[in-house]
């Protein structure tokens, strides 16, 4: 019988060369870690996950959280957010530094600093199949992260794709 948890990733314990399988751990809501294993994209540490799937027994490993399917939810552990602040994707920004960010501004810090730059305001931010453009939630395929926001009357627009 499937379950769901909702955790973010901690850290991989181990990653296929010649696959998507993966095992990694994950922190749940109410701080518990948990092991799951499953074929899946590499997941963004500090964001929050639903996954779906049931536990196993591994005779070596112990108790495992098989997923059968995931999808991202839009919100952020503080300890997610810091991490992922504190990333290569932020350049300048330190763990102290998010730390401080995300303790005076809260998690949706990143919505506050957007909104409150004079005259700017989001637009649109999408999860899309990068073949089809289709909005997407569950992430099994390659994907982009399209995201527009005006600053005055200028609209910026941006695209990330994640090709794996």
């Amino acid at each position: 019988m499937n379950q769901i948890i909702y955790g973010s990733i901690d850290s991989y314990v181990y990653k296929s060369d010649d696959s998507l399988y993966k095992v990694a751990k994950i922190i749940t809501k109410d701080k518990k870690e948990v092991i799951i294993v499953g074929s899946f994209i590499e997941l963004e540490e500090g964001l929050e996950y639903e996954f779906v799937g049931s536990f196993v027994e591994h005779s070596k490993y112990g108790k495992q959280f098989k997923i059968e399917s995931y999808t991202r939810t839009n919100s952020f552990s503080k300890e997610g957010l810091i991490s992922y602040l504190s990333s290569d994707k932020f350049f300048g920004i330190g763990p102290r530094m998010a730390k401080y960010i995300v303790d005076e501004l809260g998690t949706d810090c990143i919505t506050k600093i957007i909104e409150n730059v004079p005259y700017s305001k989001i637009d649109y931010v999408k999860i899309v199949n990068i073949d089809t453009l289709d909005d997407i939630e569950i992430l099994e395929t390659k994907y982009a992260v399209l995201l527009a926001v005006y600053i005055g009357k200028t609209r910026l627009i941006d695209n990330f794709a994640e090709l794996f």
